[in-house]
């Protein structure tokens, strides 16, 4: 696999072998999506049966940091920088940052999500170690306003890599309120 380290490419040669773990999972493609005994991949999965290039990718990339464990609770401006050699970009959205929804700030971080998600560019964002799930970096898929009884509310779309934990609260995907205001 091609990464960049200052510009400059590098390749990194893996093997196929990825340290497993006995457990259940549940895999699209599989027994109806149903739980399954096995023997599956310690660290990076994938939801399809027989897919391997997630876990081919995170071992490449533990290899040129150094380590699995160096890999864990990265930064997700810091991994596309070197895959993709392209300009990257990282905003602190944050209240210590003095970034609220509503202040000036937030308001100009808001129209570049939105502006970003309509180019269609990379997004991502993360959590920090008092969130709900602590230290988890999520892939952005739609930034958009709904409009809600009148109002306009401000929605991501997000997608968890590890597909362990949703978001059950108001807006969640398969709640009434959210599809109403998306149609």
């Amino acid at each position: 696999m091609k990464f960049f380290i200052d510009g400059e490419p590098v390749v990194v040669t893996v093997d196929d072998y990825v340290p497993t773990t006995k457990d259940y999972i549940q895999l699209k493609g599989l027994k109806n999506n149903q739980l399954t005994e096995g023997w599956w991949p310690y660290f990076a999965k994938s939801s399809y049966y027989g897919e391997i290039w997630p876990m081919i990718a995170e071992k490449a990339w533990a290899k040129l940091v150094g380590t699995y464990k160096s890999t864990a609770g990265g930064n997700a401006t810091w991994v596309l920088r070197h895959v993709t050699d392209d300009p990257v970009q990282s905003l602190k959205l944050t209240e210590a940052a003095g970034v609220t929804a509503s202040n000036a700030k937030g308001l100009a971080a808001w129209k570049l999500l939105k502006e970003w998600s309509a180019r269609n560019y990379l997004l991502f964002t993360g959590t920090s170690t008092n969130s709900h799930v602590r230290d988890h970096a999520y892939t952005i898929l739609a930034a958009f306003e709904l409009n809600v009884n009148g109002k306009d509310v401000k929605c991501v779309t997000l997608r968890n890599p590890w597909g362990t934990t949703s978001w059950t609260e108001k807006f969640a995907a398969d709640k009434t309120t959210y599809l109403a205001a998306k149609k």
